[in-house]
């Protein structure tokens, strides 16, 4: 916890995405930080537009999102072991479930390493979330293009894996300074569905504003 004279400036609010308005704040912000939140939209789209309606002009956008490639090894066997379980959401049964989950070699060999199975809230995240959507890279691209924004940077959860996907990039495409085409990531990461992990984390501005 913060102590009580230590955030004078921070203001905390709770609300649905969905929900936000241009006068739901005092100003408009220089700096959003979207991870892990479209996916789980039953309208993503319109999701990102209330986002980016309180962007100040400028301002970028951080988006992190569940990558189509990256996912479908381990997503479709996962929902066939939950509907084996028919797990019912309850403590529990969700403590059970991640055992049981861990128990089996194939489920196991595959998800281990994933952080959100070791925290509860992380766990009914990950394994029983009523809504999921999976992105490529260029639905993520027309999906910013129909709000006039585009990507400025893309980010990698690793930095060998960050100059590896670099090195690679400039492989394929060397007059692609800035290493932000779209369109490029996304037939690379068809070829090596690892490449971004689980999730697509971009950054986004205006059209207008140039990538670095």
């Amino acid at each position: 916890q913060l102590a009580p004279d230590s955030h004078s400036r921070v203001h905390f609010c709770l609300g649905d995405i969905m929900n936000i308005q241009p006068t739901s704040f005092p100003h408009k912000f220089h700096f959003i930080g979207c991870v892990g939140v479209l996916h789980h939209l039953s309208a993503p789209k319109q999701g990102l537009e209330r986002l980016v309606n309180v962007l100040e002009p400028g301002g970028v956008l951080k988006l992190a999102t569940y990558s189509k490639y990256g996912c479908q090894q381990w997503w479709n066997p996962l929902k066939k072991f939950l509907a084996d379980h028919k797990p019912d959401g309850s403590k529990d049964d969700v403590h059970l479930l991640r055992q049981a989950l861990l128990n089996d070699q194939d489920m196991c060999t595959m998800m281990q390493e994933f952080s959100e199975l070791y925290t509860m809230s992380g766990c009914c995240d990950l394994l029983l979330h009523p809504c999921e959507t999976f992105f490529t890279l260029k639905d993520l691209a027309g999906m910013l293009g129909s709000v006039h924004m585009s990507p400025i940077g893309v980010q990698f959860n690793s930095l060998p894996l960050d100059l590896a996907n670099r090195k690679l990039f400039k492989e394929k495409a060397p007059d692609h300074s800035n290493m932000v085409d779209l369109p490029l990531w996304d037939s690379l990461e068809q070829s090596e569905h690892a490449q971004f992990g689980r999730m697509h984390t971009l950054f986004a501005a205006q059209a207008s504003v140039k990538p670095q």
